[in-house]
């Protein structure tokens, strides 16, 4: 510290001047590290030189500490606030080197430094009106007060890594918040230009070694991780609107709910698959249970594609759509093992896809339509579900009876969308109709031997009578006539 002081009264030796106070500033945490790990302080002489060491390293550090420049009464009460903080979280984590070795607190010191400089951050960066973006002196000098804290809290977990007693996997959220934080001071701040790349990669790096330091051990703490990174990506998918961070947003999510099953207790997890396999009736085949587990993120993205959609992100939008509707594929292709867990997935795709045709202004065609045939194929199917011996006559009366309801739905002048989807799905209903009525008489089920309005003769069943039409029959005369009309 005297050389810096020497140093800085000389022109010519600014730059060492500079460089010895940071190297001052940084051997404060390593003296303290030292002082405890040589046990100084276990006889009264050691504990009277480990005050006075304390004592003056400290001092030097308030002497020392980067000061940001008073340029406007806003921003000086702001640039005292922020040394004041970051000098606290910076001497705070110093600190918490001493009594490591006689408190035997090692990983509760850890997470108290992570906890106590995620707390000074968080402070010193939520308010954003105040931030120190006038001039890029003020933004340097605060960034650089920021990494002597990210440097403090280093320091505890590379002596964290150095202490036997301690598993690895156990830091391994530390370590990743480290690197969320070299991440904020890029992507959250104007400061760091210089160095920025250095700094996001280098946090980014780290994030990935926490994840991979916990995923197999601490699947709770990896996910913690994990959601660090999606906070990150939010914002700076909210700066720039860019592809790569949506879906390195989207892949995290998905990674966070399958890190938070896996943190679950195995009885607990037992209990919940006993719960939907008992209710769905797939003990058989639990596995399949998987195409329902995913409808709830798939509900998410498209919420998510709405919001961007009204943050006039169209591109973006139709992505997270794109990638909704495969995940909804997905859903369907495991559902379809078993026709219950395909029924609720249908009735769950159908709801959400309905909300959002409706909050679309005009609703596109294709949503309407796609709306309306997974509506008609969610009851089919549930149908088949709690029905499975129907006979084809009873499937000939139920698909007479949507052709009469989507037809009657098509008639009068508003919301002209749907019902011009409503009639041509009446049309196709009443196709269908027609081939389950074949099939009823070719199995004798209905006392009539003519179909649909009596377009199809049946005078070759001799078994049948000729002329006593079948209710079902009756009803097909009745919906013709409203074929007829045009949408």
């Amino acid at each position: 510290m005297a050389g810096g002081r020497w140093a800085a009264g000389q022109r010519r030796l600014q730059l060492t001047a500079k460089t010895l106070r940071i190297v001052a500033l940084l051997l404060m945490p390593i003296n303290l590290w030292a002082i405890d790990a040589l046990e100084v302080g276990r006889s009264p002489v050691g504990f009277l030189v480990s005050l006075v060491a304390v004592a003056v390293l400290s001092g030097a550090t308030l002497w020392r500490y980067p000061h940001l420049p008073q340029t406007a009464t806003a921003i000086e009460s702001v640039g005292r606030q922020r040394r004041l903080i970051s000098l606290v979280g910076f001497l705070g984590l110093a600190y918490l080197q001493l009594g490591w070795n006689a408190l035997g607190l090692p990983l509760a010191a850890i997470y108290g430094g992570t906890l106590l400089t995620a707390t000074a951050f968080l402070w010193l960066y939520s308010r954003g009106s105040q931030r120190l973006d006038s001039d890029r002196a003020d933004s340097s000098l605060a960034s650089a007060a920021s990494l002597l804290v990210i440097y403090g809290l280093g320091t505890l977990l590379l002596r964290g890594a150095a202490t036997p007693e301690l598993d690895i996997p156990q830091i391994g959220l530390a370590v990743g918040t480290v690197g969320a934080l070299l991440v904020w001071l890029v992507v959250g701040t104007t400061g760091v230009t210089a160095l920025g790349g250095l700094w996001l990669w280098s946090g980014r790096g780290l994030l990935w070694l926490g994840w991979l330091l916990t995923v197999f051990t601490v699947p709770l703490q990896a996910g913690l991780v994990s959601a660090l990174g999606l906070g990150l990506r939010g914002v700076q998918l909210i700066k720039t609107w860019r592809r790569s961070h949506l879906l390195a947003a989207l892949a995290l999510g998905l990674q966070i709910i399958w890190l938070i099953w896996r943190s679950l207790p195995e009885s607990g997890t037992k209990a919940v698959i006993a719960i939907a396999t008992a209710w769905t009736g797939t003990e058989a085949n639990p596995s399949v249970l998987l195409g329902i587990a995913h409808l709830p993120y798939g509900i998410l993205m498209v919420g998510l594609s709405d919001w961007l959609y009204r943050r006039c992100q169209p591109r973006l939008g139709q992505l997270t759509e794109k990638l909704a509707i495969a995940l909804a594929l997905f859903s369907l292709a495991v559902g379809s093992l078993d026709l219950t867990v395909l029924a609720l997935c249908l009735i769950v795709i159908t709801l959400t896809l309905l909300v959002v045709t409706l909050r679309r202004s005009p609703s596109p065609s294709i949503l309407i339509n796609a709306t309306h045939a997974l509506g008609l194929l969610a009851i089919a199917v549930a149908i088949a579900d709690r029905w499975p011996d129907l006979p084809a006559g009873y499937w000939l009366l139920i698909s007479l009876g949507f052709t009469w309801l989507e037809w009657g739905l098509s008639l009068g002048d508003r919301y002209q969308p749907w019902r011009r989807s409503a009639w041509y799905f009446g049309c196709v209903l009443a196709g269908l109709s027609y081939f389950n009525l074949l099939a009823a008489l070719d199995r004798d089920l209905l006392s009539a031997s003519w179909s649909v309005a009596g377009l199809a003769s049946r005078s070759d069943l001799p078994s049948l009578p000729s002329v006593r039409p079948s209710v079902a029959t009756a009803m097909s005369l009745a919906c013709w006539p409203l074929a007829l009309r045009c949408p």
